[in-house]
């Protein structure tokens, strides 16, 4: 079967890490926000890839969809046979098209036997267009992988799930993070197979924490403190709180090993890595530094 996993902008390279970690696939594509790649049959590893937003099944590959709009019968034509009695579809094309998302959906829905509907249907259709080529996937699993099933408590700026997975994949050792809101990074990372712990100022984002972590079936220290009196740690993950004074400098001096996620590049010394990721519509900056 053919894969094409969707992913965050900018950590595309790190989802491609672990899809050869935990599948052991060597052959890999990376594009705009996808990974593309073969497996003899399904895995439940699969499903179970944390830095990826979903994962579909190839069933058509369209090449000759260009900017014009009569090319969408090239879509329309292709007769796809779901074997299911409801199915909704999205769209979405890079670069400027004589056509809208809603028409690209509209030419794969009425290749399709079966009744459309807005969404949660049987199969879940994901149509993009690069170039001049189209692909039509399916959703393998029945809703996307992002939607974390442990999230039972929310806080305001709470880190989307497959990008936390990214930051405490980057730590690749036991960490802390003093800023964790309602735990995902630590829970992320937890699930990771990494020992982690969790701290904030806030008391009610800690009960949070705690209620996720057990949704999760991860144990997890958590504790309401201020991260200034945190001390000497050995590695630091976190997503300080934007738009408001944070103090990394002093956080970072006491770890060896630093993995931030800020709105704006840190400015920190002894970088190792420093990547642009996508956030919300918004652009953000991961660093890893290490002393």
């Amino acid at each position: 079967m053919h894969v094409l996993a969707r992913t965050l902008r900018g950590i595309e390279w790190i989802a491609r890490d672990e899809v050869r970690s935990r599948l052991g696939i060597d052959r890999i594509e990376l594009g705009h926000r996808e990974l593309r790649f073969s497996l003899p049959r399904l895995v439940p590893e699969l499903l179970e890839l944390g830095t990826v937003d979903d994962v579909f099944q190839i069933l058509a590959e369209v090449d000759g969809v260009t900017r014009r709009r009569e090319s969408l019968t090239l879509l329309a034509s292709l007769s796809l046979d779901l074997g299911a009695r409801t199915f909704d579809v999205t769209a979405s094309f890079l670069g400027k098209r004589n056509y809208s998302r809603f028409e690209l959906e509209d030419a794969v829905a009425a290749s399709v036997g079966g009744t459309r509907v807005a969404r949660g249907g049987d199969v879940s259709l994901r149509v993009h267009v690069v170039g001049e080529v189209a692909t039509v996937a399916a959703r393998i699993d029945r809703r996307p992988l992002h939607r974390r099933a442990y999230r039972v408590a929310t806080v305001p700026g709470s880190v989307h799930p497959p990008l936390a997975r990214a930051l405490a994949l980057l730590a690749g050792e036991p960490f802390i993070d003093p800023f964790c809101g309602a735990g995902t990074i630590p829970i992320e990372g937890a699930l990771a197979g990494l020992r982690t712990r969790g701290s904030d100022i806030d008391p009610q984002a800690i009960e949070a924490a705690r209620r996720n972590a057990v949704a999760a079936g991860v144990e997890i220290p958590f504790e309401v403190t201020d991260a200034e009196s945190l001390g000497d740690v050995n590695c630091i993950v976190t997503n300080p709180p934007w738009g408001r004074a944070v103090p990394a400098a002093r956080v970072n001096l006491r770890a060896r090993r630093l993995v931030l996620l800020t709105a704006e590049p840190t400015g920190l010394d002894h970088v190792v890595i420093e990547q642009t990721v996508r956030v919300h519509g918004a652009l953000a900056t991961i660093t890893v530094a290490e002393r």
